[in-house]
């Protein structure tokens, strides 16, 4: 019997620990879905915005520059020419400009997949889908480290270097300063690196939790109640105590010998009995509980 509610015992802290891990798991997931659609909005944002540096009260030009399209006032109007196209590269300033906007461009890509492959985990074991994304979200983030990195080489460009001055060189912009779309690059490369450590975390305690009940989908379900229920504060299960107060209650009678009745207790029951009947009772009728 011990090894009965042993087991008992096993199946229901599985069940339990089951239970608490995959509302957790839903609830962060959840969270790690959300921010993965923010990071691919800036991620976006990043790269149609001109606006990685541009000019400021120091810098001898007006206008502003991005991945791939840039705006200077050229003094004709009053409005800033923009120009650039991802149609044709050619009109991309300088090379380092050209391979930021394909690194970029191919990390948004790739994050708009990993959102349309969130469909898989109404089909596929959750564990596989977060792999899958965790990997995508990799990728990524190298891949807008790689953009956030190498776009600063371009700054020695002559077009630059008519905004911001003939002291800009590589890694420094001169008189021009970092723009907004820059920094929302920098911030999400770092989203995309901690949504994809979070996503093979998740994915790792699924196979964990995976191997560690093997049989849950097989087990019974719990009963409303039964959580709070299957165990007392004595440490002895709910069934087991059940059992031994139904054996405890298994009375039976035990009649007193003819001869020692001088001196016995009677039951309450007894006396009662005799006590309704007025009269005393016989020694056939003496018996205790």
């Amino acid at each position: 019997m011990s090894s009965r509610y042993g087991d008992l015992y096993s199946e229901t802290s599985y069940q339990m620990y089951h239970a608490s891990y995959a509302r957790n798991a839903k609830a962060i997931g959840v969270l790690w879905a959300i921010f993965t659609v923010c990071f691919a909005i800036i991620n976006i944002v990043a790269f149609v915005q001109p606006q990685w540096i541009g000019d400021t009260l120091a810098s001898p030009g007006t206008g502003h520059f991005g991945l791939y399209r840039y705006c200077r006032w050229t003094g004709l109007g009053i409005e800033l020419s923009c120009d650039g196209t991802l149609n044709d590269f050619s009109t991309i300033p300088s090379h380092a400009f050209r391979a930021s906007t394909v690194f970029v461009g191919i990390s948004a890509l790739i994050i708009l997949i990993c959102i349309c492959v969130m469909i898989l985990f109404f089909f596929l074991h959750p564990a596989t889908v977060y792999q899958i994304c965790a990997w995508l979200q990799a990728v990524s983030a190298v891949l807008m480290f790689l953009g956030v990195v190498i776009y600063p080489s371009g700054w020695d460009h002559p077009v630059v270097r008519s905004v911001c001055g003939n002291d800009a060189v590589k890694y420094y912009p001169g008189g021009c300063g970092i723009r907004w779309a820059y920094i929302l690059a920098i911030l999400g490369m770092f989203d995309a690196i901690v949504l994809s450590a979070l996503a093979f975390v998740l994915g790792t305690r699924y196979i964990r939790l995976s191997e560690t009940i093997p049989n849950l989908s097989r087990a019974p379900s719990m009963y409303k109640g039964d959580v709070n229920s299957a165990y007392t504060g004595t440490g002895v299960p709910a069934d087991a105590q059940s059992v031994i107060s139904r054996r405890s209650m298994n009375l039976q009678p035990v009649l007193y010998p003819a001869g020692q009745h001088d001196g016995q207790k009677m039951s309450e029951f007894t006396a009662r009995r005799s006590n309704s009947k007025g009269r005393t009772p016989d020694r056939e009728d003496r018996f205790q509980l």
